[in-house]
């Protein structure tokens, strides 16, 4: 599950390898994670090669654990714990980039949470209470954990004070 280094790889990604490979990571383990940068998005694309292309040219493609975001940084650890990169299409979910894209979406897509309104700190606490180490301990969990994320998203089934109401 581990991926194998090699001379390509970035910095930032034989860090995360690094500390994909702790037993039991520390929360000292998880903070020095804010110190690595954003990885390079290739989502979309791993999407696509994955079977999932983009629905529509009003979506974008959400990264549902963010590689950038500080509020982000402990998902981002149980990721790399577990084994799996950002870019990885488990993590990626299509959504309408606002309010007014909703209306052109495929059906499964009509009361989706929009992208432009969903990096918030809100967002990233709920996120948080969903994947975090303590529940999420095997690659198994994290792609159901991940799934039912997507579907909530997909669905605009959230919490309340997940999705604020702007812009409507």
């Amino acid at each position: 599950m581990i991926p194998f280094i090699n001379p390509n790889q970035t910095s930032v990604e034989r860090l995360l390898i690094d500390f994909a490979q702790k037993v039991k990571p520390t929360i000292a383990d998880f903070q020095r994670l804010k110190t690595l940068g954003p990885l390079y998005d290739r989502l979309a694309r791993n999407m696509r090669r994955a079977g999932e292309p983009r629905p529509s040219k009003h979506c974008d493609c959400h990264a549902i654990v963010s590689g950038a975001h500080s509020e982000a940084v402990l998902v981002r650890g149980v990721l790399a714990w577990l084994g799996m990169r950002i870019d990885d299409p488990h993590n990626g979910c299509w959504l309408p980039k606002d309010w007014k894209d909703r209306l052109l979406m495929p059906n499964h897509l009509r009361n989706a949470v929009p992208h432009r309104r969903i990096h918030h700190s809100k967002y990233y606490e709920w996120l948080n209470q969903v994947i975090n180490a303590d529940m999420i301990t095997t690659a198994d969990e994290l792609i159901h954990a991940l799934r039912m994320v997507r579907t909530m998203l997909q669905s605009g089934n959230v919490p309340p004070n997940v999705m604020p109401q702007t812009g409507r």
